[in-house]
């Protein structure tokens, strides 16, 4: 029997995501691993949300390296195995995607679906949301358009 067999004969596993407890419960029993990058991998720069996080570290080979490590630790501390689809390692020049915003040592800017969210989803119920994600990554051009996209749901 595969392993995909196996887990589907088990049934659901987990918290749905978006619920809160989620969120929660991600904090909580990804705290020992936030403590192991800190402590043991020391790198240059660690960032987490949920599951998704960001390592910087000083060179291609010690990042391969602590990667190892991490994957090492996840499974065997953890019973975690990392989404292979996410996994990589890459130089900071050429920018990450991390949550919806791409990354350079100099910058950052929304993706174009996540622009696309922030304008089709607009409402006054959501408005300081959309205005914050705006001020914080967006061009002037998406301020532009949100501001106008209020004002003419106001009017």
């Amino acid at each position: 029997m595969s392993l995909r067999e196996r887990e589907r004969e088990r049934g659901p596993r987990g918290i749905p995501i978006g619920n809160l407890t989620s969120q929660v419960f991600a904090n909580v029993y990804l705290n020992e691993f936030d403590r192991f990058v800190a402590h043991v991998v020391r790198p240059l720069g660690y960032v987490r949300y949920g599951d998704d996080s960001i390592t910087l570290l000083p060179s291609a080979a010690a990042a391969q390296e602590s990667r190892a490590r991490c994957h090492e630790f996840l499974g065997s501390s953890l019973g975690l195995r990392v989404n292979p689809k996410g996994d990589a390692v890459v130089p900071t020049r050429r920018g990450v995607w991390f949550l919806g915003v791409e990354i350079f040592p100099r910058g950052r800017r929304l993706s174009a679906r996540a622009v696309a969210r922030a304008t089709g989803r607009l409402s006054a119920a959501n408005a300081a949301s959309y205005v914050a994600l705006a001020a914080a990554h967006g061009d002037a051009r998406l301020r532009e358009e949100i501001d106008w996209r209020l004002a003419g749901s106001i009017g």
